[in-house]
Formats: C-alpha cells, sequence, structure tokens
C-alpha cells in the first residue's frame, strides 16, 4: 500500500499538532517542533498532490491511477491547504489578536478532518 507513507506523514503531522496543542496549553513554546510540523504538512500536501497525479512519495506509479483524483483527492487537497494556511495565520496573530486561539482551535480541527478523509480516499488504493 503505497498510500501508507503519506498517511503515515499526515498521521506524524496531527500527532505532533496535538503535542504543541498540549504545549501551548501549558505554555510551552518550541520553535522546533513548529517547524517539523510544518514541514510535515508540507510534505503531506506534496504526498496528495503526488497521488492525485497517480504517483506515491517515491515517484514510483499507483495501481489505479487513472482514476486516483476525483473529488476526494481534490478536498483532500483543499483542507491541507487551508490547514496550513490556517497554522500560518494563527503563527503571525497568536499574541496580537484575542480571537487567535478560534484559528488555532479550526486548524486543529481541519488538519484531524483531512487525516479522516485522507483515510477513506486512500481506501480505495
Amino acid at each position: 500500500m503505497k498510500a501508507g507513507s503519506v498517511g503515515l506523514v499526515i498521521a506524524a503531522a496531527v500527532v505532533l499538532g496535538l503535542v504543541l496543542g498540549w504545549n501551548y496549553l501549558k505554555g510551552i513554546r518550541n520553535p522546533v517542533l513548529n517547524g517539523v510540523h510544518l514541514l510535515l504538512g508540507a510534505g503531506a500536501f506534496e504526498g496528495v498532490a503526488l497521488m492525485m497525479h497517480g504517483r506515491s512519495m517515491l515517484g514510483e506509479p499507483l495501481e489505479g491511477a487513472e482514476s486516483v483524483g476525483g473529488s476526494m483527492g481534490g478536498l483532500v487537497l483543499a483542507m491541507l491547504g487551508i490547514a496550513m494556511l490556517s497554522g500560518l495565520i494563527w503563527a503571525l496573530v497568536r499574541g496580537q489578536w484575542r480571537g487567535g486561539t478560534s484559528v488555532l482551535v479550526a486548524h486543529a480541527g481541519v488538519g484531524t478532518l483531512v487525516l479522516l478523509f485522507f483515510v477513506i480516499w486512500a481506501a480505495r488504493f
């Protein structure tokens, strides 16, 4: 299952996001973990984009590649983009705007939905 590597990257980003969220609630900041979280999200975005074009993260063709794209893959890719954008917005406004925590909650919710929808989409492979 070559879609599994993309799923692992998404799952790692979600788990690390949970750790970062817990640390945020305790008042702990770790910029290195934030950077790793960002890189995992970018890798997930690239992996889903490759899957939509019928390739794995290693560049190998996927079985059933002629029907890989579709609306569900586009939804996962769009939601990943929204999660990345909301994380960036939160990082920019976290100390200056009172609504910053709601942006963080939206970021976490969309990221978790990305994992759920990816699993549903990747189950076709």
